[in-house]
This record gives C-alpha cells, sequence and structure tokens, in this order.
C-alpha cells in the first residue's frame, strides 16, 4: 500500500494511486484528468459566451426585420401603381443621366413594378406624367415648364403630374 497518515484523528492509508501529500507532486494520470476538465470548463463556458452574444444579435435581426421593410427594385414607385393601372402610356420624365454608363436602374425598377403601364422616357407628350428628379425643386422646374400640374408626390421624391389641355 502506501503510507498512513493521521488526518484530523481519521487515519489515511495513501495507495500508489494517489500522490504522496510529502511529495508535493501529482501522478500523470492526475494530472491528464485536471487538465481535461479544465478544458471542459473552459470550452463550456466560450460556448456559453458565444451563445448569449448569438442571441443578442439574433433578436437585433428579428427586430430589424419586423420594422425595417424589404425594399425591392422600384419599391420607390409603389404609390403610382394605383393610380396609373388604369393608364396604357405614361411619360417619364427625369433630369438624371440615363447613359448606359451612369443609369442608375431607376427607370428599368419603375418600369418593372408599374408593368402593365409603359413608361416613355422622356417624352412629355402624355398627358400623365412621372417626374423622377434629383431633386423636388427640380421637378417643379420640369413641371412649370411642360404646363403640367403635380397631383401625387410620394415620400421618395417622386411625383404624379397631369398635363390639362
Amino acid at each position: 500500500m502506501g503510507t498512513k497518515i493521521k488526518y484530523i484523528g481519521i487515519s489515511v492509508a495513501y495507495s500508489k494511486i494517489l500522490p504522496n501529500p510529502s511529495s508535493g507532486k501529482l501522478p500523470m494520470h492526475i494530472s491528464i484528468r485536471i487538465l481535461r476538465i479544465l478544458f471542459l470548463v473552459f470550452v463550456s463556458f466560450s460556448v456559453f459566451v458565444n451563445f448569449i452574444s448569438l442571441l443578442k444579435i439574433h433578436r437585433l435581426a428579428v427586430v430589424k426585420e419586423k420594422f425595417e421593410k424589404y425594399l425591392w427594385p422600384g419599391y420607390e414607385f409603389t404609390g403610382f401603381r394605383e393610380r396609373v393601372i388604369p393608364l396604357k402610356r405614361v411619360g417619364y420624365l427625369t433630369n438624371k443621366d440615363m447613359s448606359a454608363e451612369r443609369n442608375d436602374g431607376q427607370f428599368l425598377a419603375a418600369q418593372y413594378t408599374l408593368a402593365p403601364v409603359v413608361l416613355d422616357l422622356n417624352n412629355d407628350d402624355h398627358r400623365w406624367l412621372i417626374l423622377d428628379c434629383t431633386s423636388l425643386m427640380a421637378a417643379f422646374d420640369i413641371i412649370q415648364e411642360v404646363g403640367a400640374v403635380p397631383i401625387y408626390i410620394n415620400g421618395y421624391s417622386k411625383v404624379l403630374a397631369e398635363k390639362r389641355p
């Protein structure tokens, strides 16, 4: 067996499994066991901390998804849909650069959103006009030039105007 020690009035026999208290060293298999336990505690703590942080991020994502509407191409023109749907063709006037290199795709997005209504780019010969300008002031300047009256302005500074004969 091992040594016998008296500890608080109790005689304890140490075998080869337990270390000799006078040596101050743990046997190899006990130190590996302690390292495994410490490693598992560390990994468990890391998983817990990451789970809590991911839970916070998930909550933010859910709130953002609830309160922020999904924006698709042409969402700026959805307010015009019910107003222009009975029409076949509408003029689309803009002061933006519509070249192939500088076009931001707003005309195509508006055409897609308002289909089956056909938008006629930079043609003011139509009675109804949609104005997509860099600012509302620029839109009102174009409205005055063509002799139209603004009928509807949405929250994205897009204007529906009517030319009166």
